[in-house]
């Protein structure tokens, strides 16, 4: 188990709200949630960064190219 520190932040209303809930729907805790989100903040940042550096190395996407990578973050975010 990684460690794990208290800190205290400030959260908009409507993003505590949707945490509670999705803790609730998921049977875990808001600090888990909390974490998951961040996780994934990072990963996208990450991921990011790939695209950029590759971006230097090869053309830019077509049309239809962005079109599927589009797609294919709209389901992912269902």
């Amino acid at each position: 188990m990684a460690a794990t520190a208290k800190v205290s932040v400030a959260i908009g209303e409507a993003e505590l709200g949707w945490a509670k809930a999705r803790a609730r729907r998921e049977r875990k805790s808001l600090s888990s949630i909390v974490t998951e989100s961040l996780a994934t903040q990072r990963r996208l940042e990450a991921l990011g960064d790939v695209v950029a550096w590759m971006s230097k190395e090869t053309p830019p996407l077509t049309k239809a190219e962005r079109r599927t990578a589009a797609r294919g973050l709209r389901s992912q975010r269902r």
